[in-house]
C-alpha cells in the first residue's frame, strides 16, 4: 500500500545532495528559487499586463484619432495629413483606396500583446480590423477598414513593449547568482570545521595521530570539537593504563616459563630432564582478548606482546569488524586467530578473502555443524591457512570437534576448556576424548561415542522427556 510512496522517497533521495555543504546550499537556494518564481509570476501577471495594457490603449487611441480625423479631409488632403501624423506619432501609414478586409473573423493570437491590443482597438477604433504581430521583426502591422478603403498602419514594436521587462529579468538573474555565490562561500567556511572534526575523529579511530587540531567554527561545532578533545584525552589515558597493565600481565605469563627454564638448566642431564626441556619448548602462550578491543588499543596490545613469542592473538577485535581485523593483521607479526563466533560460511569467506586472520577458528555450534565446519576448513586449506576447533559449548560439541579435527589436514589445535578437565562436562557424559602426551583422538563407538551418565537420570534437577517413534 505504501510501496509507491517509498519508491518516490527513494527516487527523491537519489537526486538529493549527500554532503552537508550541498544540502546546506540547497536549503538556501531552494527558497530563493521559489521566491524568484513567485516574483516573476507577479511581475508578468501584474506589472507586464498593466504596462502592456497602457501601451496598447495609447497606440489604439492614436490610431483612432487618426482614423476619425481622416474623415474631415478630402482625398487630396489625406496624403498630407497622414504624412504629418506619421512624423508626429512615429507610425507608418498606407491608405489603400477601394480595398476591403476579408469578411472572415480576424485571427488574434493568444499572447498578452495580441489580446490587449485587440481589446484596445475594439474600444478606441470601433471599426473592423486585422492585427499581425509576427510577420515583421520590428513592426506590428494593423489594418483598419474605412468607408472608402483600408488603412494600413505599421507601429514600431518598441511602442508596445517595455524595456524594463528585460532589465528586471537580468537584475533578477544577476542578484540570484550573486546571492548563490555568497551563500556558497559562507557555507563552505561553516562546513570546513565540520570536515576537520570528521577527519580528526576518523584518524583517531584508525590509531593515527591528530596533530594541530583545535576547536573552531560555530559555537555548536566548537563544543563538539572540545568534547572530542576531552574524549581523546580520556581514551589515551585509558589505553596507556591498559597497555601498562597488559605489559605486566605479559611479564607474569612469561615469568613461570623463564623460571622453569632456569631450574631445568641447573639440573643434571637425564632423559627425564630432556623430555621436560622438550615439553617446555613446545609450550606456547596464546592470548585471548574476547573481541573487547577496537583497532587502536589492539595495535598497542600487539606491540606490547611482540617480544614474548606469543603463538596467537585470539579474537582481538569484534568478530564482524573485518576491516579493522585486516588492518591489525597487517600491523603485527603475531598470528591472529578468529573467529569462533562467525555464524555462516559466507562470513568465513570474507574473513579469509580479506586476510583478516592467519588462523581460522571454528565452533561447530556457531557455524552450522560438522558439514559446514568441514566446508569452512576446506576454504581455509585452499588459502593455505590452518584451522583450530573451538570448545566452550559442551561435551557433545567437544567430542564432535575432536572427531572432525582428526580428519582435517590443516587442523593444528583442538581447544579444551576448564569444564572438560574439572567441570560439568564429566557430570553429563560417561566418556570423553582423552588427552595423552598432548595428543587427542576421537572416541570409538556409535555416533560420537558418547553416552549419558546413568546417575544423570536420577538427579532431582533433571527433566526427562521420552519421545516414541
Amino acid at each position: 500500500m505504501n510501496l509507491p510512496r517509498i519508491q518516490l522517497k527513494k527516487a527523491i533521495k537519489r537526486y538529493l545532495p549527500r554532503s552537508f555543504l550541498g544540502r546546506s546550499i540547497m536549503i538556501i537556494v531552494t527558497p530563493l528559487i521559489l521566491l524568484q518564481i513567485v516574483s516573476t509570476w507577479i511581475f508578468y501577471d501584474r506589472h507586464w499586463t498593466l504596462i502592456t495594457r497602457r501601451l496598447a490603449d495609447s497606440v489604439a487611441g492614436e490610431i483612432g484619432f487618426v482614423v476619425d480625423e481622416m474623415g474631415r479631409f478630402e482625398a487630396a488632403e489625406r496624403v498630407i495629413w497622414l504624412s504629418r501624423a506619421a512624423g508626429d506619432l512615429g507610425f507608418y501609414f498606407n491608405f489603400k483606396s477601394g480595398e476591403i478586409l476579408p469578411n472572415a473573423p480576424a485571427e488574434i493570437g493568444s499572447g498578452i500583446l495580441n489580446t490587449r491590443l485587440a481589446h484596445a482597438m475594439r474600444e478606441r477604433v470601433r471599426r473592423p480590423f486585422h492585427i499581425d504581430t509576427w510577420s515583421h521583426e520590428r513592426l506590428v502591422q494593423m489594418k483598419v477598414q474605412l468607408p472608402d478603403g483600408v488603412m494600413e498602419i505599421f507601429v514600431p514594436r518598441k511602442r508596445l513593449f517595455s524595456s524594463t521587462t528585460y532589465l528586471f529579468i537580468m537584475w533578477m538573474v544577476g542578484t540570484s547568482m550573486l546571492l548563490f555565490a555568497i551563500a556558497t562561500m559562507f557555507m563552505r567556511n561553516q562546513v570546513r570545521p565540520i570536515r576537520r572534526l570528521s577527519t580528526a575523529v576518523d584518524n583517531f579511530g584508525k590509531g593515527r595521530d591528530v596533530p594541530n587540531f583545535k576547536p573552531e567554527g560555530a559555537t555548536e561545532i566548537r563544543r563538539a570539537a572540545a568534547a572530542f578533545e576531552r574524549m581523546r584525552g580520556r581514551i589515551n589515558n585509558a589505553l596507556t593504563q591498559r597497555t601498562e597493565m597488559l605489559a605486566g600481565v605479559s611479564h607474569d605469563l612469561r615469568t613461570p616459563l623463564t623460571r622453569m627454564k632456569l631450574q631445568l638448566a641447573l639440573l643434571e642431564d637425564s632423559p627425564k630432564v630432556e623430555d621436560l626441556k622438550k615439553d617446555l619448548r613446545e609450550m606456547e602462550i596464546m592470548v585471548e582478548l574476547h573481541g573487547l578491543w577496537t583497532l587502536p588499543p589492539a595495535m598497542r596490545i600487539a606491540d606490547a606482546l611482540k617480544d614474548y613469542n606469543v603463538a596467537w592473538l585470539e579474537e582481538p577485535i569484534r568478530y564482524n569488524e573485518l576491516d579493522a581485523m585486516a588492518e591489525l593483521a597487517r600491523h603485527t607479526s603475531i598470528p591472529i586467530a578468529a573467529s569462533e563466533r562467525l555464524a555462516s560460511r559466507q562470513m568465513y569467506k570474507q574473513l579469509i578473502d580479506r586476510r583478516a586472520a592467519s588462523i581460522i577458528m571454528i565452533d561447530l555450534a556457531w557455524c552450522g555443524g560438522l558439514s559446514e565446519a568441514r566446508k569452512i576448513a576446506n576454504m581455509a586449506e585452499a588459502s593455505e591457512l590452518p584451522v583450530t576447533l573451538h570448545d566452550c559449548t559442551g561435551p557433545i560439541v567437544y567430542a564432535a570437534s575432536c572427531a572432525l579435527s582428526a580428519t582435517l589436514p590443516n587442523a593444528i589445535y583442538q581447544e579444551a576448556v576448564r569444564a572438560y578437565f574439572s567441570g560439568w562436562y564429566t557430570e553429563i557424559v560417561d566418556n570423553l576424548p582423552l588427552v595423552v602426551d598432548g595428543r587427542i583422538a576421537p572416541l570409538e563407538g556409535a555416533g560420537l561415542g558418547l553416552g549419558l551418565r546413568p546417575e544423570l537420570f536420577e538427579r532431582s534437577d533433571a527433566t526427562k522427556r521420552m519421545t516414541q517413534l
